[in-house]
């Protein structure tokens, strides 16, 4: 298996074929490009844009990230080096090609930020961000970039906090790899915090939240049309959710329907614990958060036992009655 490395250099490397930086917006690099730290990546149609940045105008953490091009401020979706953020600005993205490997570098001081692997190596890798917000390494002439069988690597494959439409929560059977969500430890700081959810793969698979390795919230198991266990879910002609099961893989993902136009993104938020579904409302310029899961206590993962009912207005008059007690 070849390795995929990404790396961020403040000195300069030595390369047997020229670099040259991109000089107009476009959405791929080649092994002959590069990308520095004013420089970005925009999808081909400017739905997601891939660059550097900082959070609280941090001038010591940099992350190579990909975030909402047409919305105003910064929505960060994806953080490639969320656990180790470079600490100098002189850094540079760029695809190795050689004889022996093809490597996507990211580096700060010559160490290594970041790497993958991929299973095959290609003979002319580009590196191409799509308007789903998946960032794709293939081969440059298959023109068919839609095609997930063409892809050497996808960030897709690596979700940090959010899942994008199309984006898939789930195992694959054959490998054991699995693609799960990671909150933020928190807004200054895209490292891993404890909540997460995934798919738990068992006779009847259910996608599952965890806080650490506690079971929070579960949206049950597939019962043909639905999760069976969805009574905050609100118009079903909103959201298409779809679960995929066989030999191979098995996984959640979700499309909006009608009106694909609409910026729509679930996200794991460390501070309340809970999956919030996200729809970006044009006319008011913010994200209207259309459902947040779960919703009240009783929702809450085996909260009461097994075959037992929960009531949640007795239980809230009892904490009502708890804090008049004080």
């Amino acid at each position: 298996m070849g390795n995929f490395i990404i790396v961020i250099p403040i000195i300069c490397f030595c390369f047997v074929f020229p670099i040259s930086k991109i000089k107009a917006e476009t959405d791929t690099i080649t092994h002959f490009q590069s990308l520095s730290k004013n420089q970005t990546l925009v999808s081909k149609n400017g739905e997601f844009e891939l660059g550097f940045f900082a959070l609280d105008n941090s001038t010591n953490h940099y992350y190579l990230g990909i975030w909402y091009k047409k919305i105003p401020g910064q929505t960060i979706v994806w953080v490639a080096n969320r656990e180790k953020p470079a600490t100098n600005p002189n850094f540079v993205l760029l695809i190795i090609n050689n004889t022996t490997n093809n490597t996507l570098l990211l580096s700060h001081n010559n160490n290594v930020v970041w790497s993958v692997s991929v299973a095959r190596k290609p003979k002319n890798p580009v590196l191409q961000l799509l308007d789903s917000g998946n960032l794709v390494l293939r081969e440059q002439n298959n023109d068919d970039e839609n095609e997930e069988k063409n892809y050497v690597w996808q960030s897709f494959d690596y979700p940090g906090d959010t899942l994008l439409p199309g984006m898939k929560l789930g195992k694959d059977l054959r490998t054991g790899f699995v693609r799960r969500l990671t909150a933020w430890k928190n807004k200054k700081d895209p490292s891993p915090g404890t909540f997460n959810w995934e798919m738990d793969v068992t006779k009847w698979p259910e996608p599952m939240q965890r806080i650490g390795s506690m079971k929070q919230f579960s949206s049950g198991p597939w019962i043909g049309v639905d999760y069976g266990s969805k009574p905050t879910r609100k118009n079903p002609s909103t959201f298409e959710y779809v679960y995929f099961s066989n030999k191979d893989e098995v996984y959640f993902s979700f499309y909006l329907l009608n009106n694909n136009s609409v910026s729509t993104r679930m996200v794991l938020d460390q501070a309340t614990y809970r999956r919030l579904y996200l729809v970006w409302i044009n006319s008011d310029q913010e994200w209207l958060v259309y459902n947040s899961l779960p919703r009240v206590f009783c929702e809450r993962y085996g909260v009461c036992g097994p075959n037992s009912n929960c009531d949640w207005d007795k239980r809230l008059l009892a904490r009502q009655a708890t804090e008049l007690r004080k």
